[in-house]
């Protein structure tokens, strides 16, 4: 976790660091709150050392967010499930039990996700561009789905866009969307964007 992304760290309000991990740089980002040394009443020590660290809070995005998975900034987004990006293809392939990006809180009222997607290995299961194709991926907020509002193909791409999400629906914190699968183990994400 602390040498993941920055939006999955900041999901966390708390971080219990072992003994090992005591010197990682990334500690510097965060608070520190307490320790818990091993047991040493046998004259030994037992176990590890124990640090728990506060995570500050996090201002609020103004810009919008736009990045393609397979490129370098997309690892400060995506959850520890993702798999590294394949030399050669567009994206990362989407895990078969879903996979997380961690959003900012936004500073502004609305928002809609733009999601593309590809089926590698052949054309997507959809084969027209209309708002009322079957949904590819399922899209939570929090464990609450996003409505979708257009699904569009073009041969093995398609792109997933959000009905608007409104500002109650944000809360003033780091959030997970979770992405899955409807049944195509061959998807990619290729580019995840938040408009205002």
């Amino acid at each position: 976790m602390l040498n993941g992304g920055t939006y999955p760290l900041y999901y966390n309000q708390w971080v219990v660091v072992p003994e090992p991990d005591m010197k990682n740089p990334n500690l510097q980002r965060l608070r520190f709150a307490a320790s818990f040394p091993a047991d040493d009443s046998f004259g030994g020590s037992i176990g590890y050392d124990f640090a728990i660290y506060a995570i500050p809070p996090i201002l609020p995005m103004q810009d919008a967010i736009d990045f393609a998975l397979d490129q370098e900034d997309a690892k400060e987004y995506l959850g520890s499930e993702w798999p590294r990006p394949t030399p050669g293809s567009r994206g990362r392939q989407l895990p078969s039990e879903g996979g997380r990006v961690y959003l900012p809180p936004f500073g502004y009222a609305g928002a809609r996700l733009d999601i593309e997607l590809e089926f590698v290995g052949g054309a997507s299961p959809q084969t027209e561009s209309a708002p009322s194709l079957p949904e590819p991926i399922t899209v939570e907020i929090e464990d609450e789905a996003v409505p979708v509002e257009k699904v569009a193909t073009d041969g093995s791409r398609t792109r997933w866009s959000s009905a608007p999400i409104r500002e109650r629906s944000l809360p003033q914190r780091v959030v997970a969307v979770r992405l899955t699968s409807r049944g195509n183990d061959s998807t990619r994400v290729v580019h995840f964007a938040v408009r205002r």
